[in-house]
């Protein structure tokens, strides 16, 4: 039987992919950058980009540095 994380663990988790997804939303936004252009420079599927930037799912800190300089941010913005 697989692991689960408390319950509010989990929300706090949920609550923290959210606003990274909207920060990157708006910085993309405001830098009139396509959903595609975006997931071309960082290396995932611009549905992949999508689901994050909605909360849905989480990039993987690998992708961080490269998502970070593409939208001409510091990592510790997030």
């Amino acid at each position: 039987m697989p692991a689960t994380e408390p319950a509010g663990r989990s929300e706090g988790r949920r609550a923290t992919l959210t606003e990274l997804g909207l920060r990157v939303a708006a910085c993309r936004t405001e830098l009139g950058l396509s959903l595609a252009s975006v997931a071309e420079a960082v290396g995932v599927h611009h549905s992949t980009l999508s689901r994050l930037e909605r909360g849905q799912q989480d990039l993987g800190a690998s992708h961080l540095p490269m998502l970070a300089q593409t939208l001409d941010v510091s990592v510790r913005v997030w």
